[in-house]
């Protein structure tokens, strides 16, 4: 279909880890959810700051083989990269790939959207991957 935005539809159960992909919302969304993670959220959705400790709690030290940079915890992920400690949450699916990061100290946060594949794995990929 020649200028039409539907030539890709995927429907929200069609991939095995949804709900933990795929969450879908507008980048000013996105950048009201990390203003509320900056400021500890607020007391009427964080009634308890050890939630917040406990979704920042690395559960898993050891990275993976591809990214030995990169420690889990609960949707957050620690990266040490060019001698700084970010926390943020990075993904991808076809054709698109995000990234929200904020510094240690939580006082600077970053989103970026793009539509970079880095499903494939060529060379193209691992530089808008490493960007």
């Amino acid at each position: 279909a020649t200028n039409s935005t539907e030539w890709l539809y995927i429907p929200h159960y069609s991939i095995s880890v949804y709900p933990a992909a795929m969450l879908r919302m507008s980048a000013h969304s996105l950048s009201i959810y990390l203003r509320l993670f900056l400021n500890n959220f607020s007391l009427d959705l964080l009634q308890n700051v050890s939630l917040m400790n406990e979704m920042l709690h690395v559960s898993r030290p050891e990275g993976s083989l591809d990214e030995p940079s990169v420690q889990y915890g609960l949707i957050w992920n620690w990266l040490y990269q060019n001698n700084r400690h970010l926390v943020g949450h990075r993904g991808w699916i076809l054709g698109v790939t995000h990234t929200m990061m904020v510094n240690e100290k939580r006082s600077l946060g970053v989103v970026l959207l793009s539509n970079g594949d880095i499903t494939c794995g060529d060379s193209l990929a691992k530089q808008v991957s490493s960007t």
